[in-house]
């Protein structure tokens, strides 16, 4: 088979590649702002339905990669011979087909971006909280330090029976 015969083929691989990473796009900035929500250096709050709303995105995003692998594995053969397959192509076709690359790849590299923004975030929030238990056992240390003592002695000699 010729590239002229496989370009509806790779089109169509394409068209769905694009589909999936739009969908991948949407669900990360989901993930940016549930992080934000909830995981923010400077947020007190409990990260709770943030972090249930978190969980439900990573599995979202887990089924969309997953698809996106499928068609990876799918266009192989194309990116295996891609200057063959680019050369045979029509005029008509490579208009077409370049900028939908071009589209695929910027998506790829603002995901990236963003989930690299993300990965910085969680890992500031994990310091945070680090930071805020290792308070909280020194305090509860101090705290201890004063339960430790033993209680005053009460013979005072200028009380009376009374108190």
């Amino acid at each position: 088979m010729t590239a002229l015969d496989n370009t509806p083929a790779l089109i169509s691989l394409l068209e769905r590649q694009s589909t999936l990473y739009d969908q991948l796009g949407d669900l990360t900035e989901q993930q940016s702002q549930a992080i934000e929500a909830g995981f923010g250096v400077d947020a007190d709050a409990s990260p709770g339905a943030s972090g249930e709303q978190l969980l439900t995105i990573l599995a979202q995003r887990q089924r969309v990669i997953d698809a996106l692998v499928q068609v990876q594995d799918e266009l192989a053969p194309f990116r295996e011979s891609w200057s063959s397959v680019w050369s045979q192509m029509g005029e008509t076709d490579r208009q077409q087909v370049a900028p939908m690359v071009r589209q695929i790849e910027q998506a790829a590299a603002r995901i990236m971006e963003l989930d690299d923004r993300d990965r910085l975030r969680l890992e500031q929030a994990q310091a945070h909280t680090g930071e805020q238990i290792r308070k909280l056992n020194s305090t509860g240390a101090a705290v201890s330090a004063y339960r430790t003592s033993p209680p005053p002695t009460t013979n005072n000699r200028f009380t009376d029976q009374h108190g």
